[in-house]
């Protein structure tokens, strides 16, 4: 590894190089009060099909990036075993990582990206923040900047340094696994006893995913092929041995606090989490990237409340949408999730 150092410095630096990351460094691009930008990207960003809604390939198309498949329908069983279809002109099936790599590409036309391969070490000397961490070749570097950006996912790697913390809401996490052999184009979800199923596909590549706690879910595990079958419908759409590359990951509902401070704030997943049953992610992130001016003008203060206020208004939505699955209200998992009148959202907080 090379010893040697190089110092740098940035009116804006922002860790983290997904979706959130790009979208921060886009808008702000076109701002006078950045004048030099770096992006630090690092190579672990999550891959998977999903889907995005219209509104959100319409702010992306707005930086010239039309990213997926176009599809019609979302498909869902869920309160009944009747079939539910919810038009959705505009919306696109896309894999996360192209995405993520396209915004990229788009955002290196204005900015500059740097590969890194450690993590990153953050320190505040005289309202100048000093970020220390070693580049893709090696190298020891470090940059000076007025302001930085959390873009670093659920992890919120420089705000949890900072002192904030991540409240949960719910304890749902989930298994996905790649699917190639289903050929038609869009999104179905179809709730079981012990939880849900979705399968997102762009009619190449597909991803088939259980969500549940995760106690239920570490059970599911064992067999995970007969809990699969025990779907009445998503079990027609897609093959599936039970076998096969496995990602397992925590889906919960999450906010920081705080969002921001003097100086700082925090973007897309490393700002608060959504459930991916909202599909509301990306677009999270997008509308994160076109509120971080407000950061610089008050510190944070408005752009906190602006959060907490939204994520309240996602967990009455999340609370109304459980209530609408009443088949099994004596399960585990249904008494657990979130459903508004009947139970009440768990909190905890991760130090």
């Amino acid at each position: 590894m090379s010893t040697s150092s190089k110092h740098d410095s940035a009116d804006l630096l922002i860790v983290g190089a997904g979706v959130a990351g790009c979208a921060v460094a886009l808008s702000r691009a076109a701002n006078a009060r950045f004048q030099r930008i770096v992006v630090l990207h690092f190579a672990d960003e999550r891959s998977g099909t999903e889907s995005l809604s219209s509104d959100a390939c319409q702010k992306l198309a707005g930086c010239h990036i039309k990213p997926g498949v176009a599809f019609r329908q979302v498909i869902a069983w869920w309160g009944s075993e009747q079939r539910e279809i919810l038009l959705c002109e505009g919306a696109r099936i896309v894999q996360r990582e192209g995405l993520a790599a396209q915004m990229r590409a788009k955002a290196a036309e204005q900015v500059q990206i740097l590969p890194c391969k450690s993590r990153v070490f953050v320190t505040r000397n005289k309202g100048m923040w000093m970020i220390a961490f070693v580049s893709s070749d090696g190298t020891r570097s470090e940059i000076r900047a007025n302001c930085i950006c959390d873009a670093t996912g659920r992890r919120s790697a420089i705000a949890r340094s900072l002192g904030a913390r991540r409240e949960n809401f719910d304890d749902l996490c989930c298994v996905a696994v790649p699917i190639s052999n289903c050929r038609d184009t869009g999104t179905w979800t179809e709730s079981v006893s012990n939880g849900w199923w979705n399968l997102c596909s762009d009619g190449s590549k597909a991803t088939l995913a259980f969500y549940s706690s995760p106690k239920l879910l570490q059970q599911a595990l064992k067999n995970l092929r007969k809990v699969f079958d025990e779907t009445r419908e998503v079990r027609h759409l897609a093959s599936f041995d039970g076998e096969g590359e496995r990602c397992i990951r925590v889906c919960r509902s999450s906010l920081l606090n705080p969002c921001a401070g003097p100086g700082w704030f925090a973007v897309g997943d490393a700002a608060g989490t959504l459930q991916p049953l909202s599909s509301g992610g990306v677009m999270k992130a997008l509308r994160d990237a076109d509120f971080v001016g407000s950061v610089m003008e008050t510190n944070g203060r408005q752009y906190n409340e602006r959060y907490r206020i939204e994520f309240n208004d996602y967990l009455k939505q999340l609370a109304i949408h459980y209530n609408l699955e009443k088949r099994w209200l004596g399960s585990e998992f249904w008494k657990m999730s979130p459903s508004g009148s009947q139970h009440t959202v768990c909190r905890t907080s991760e130090s």
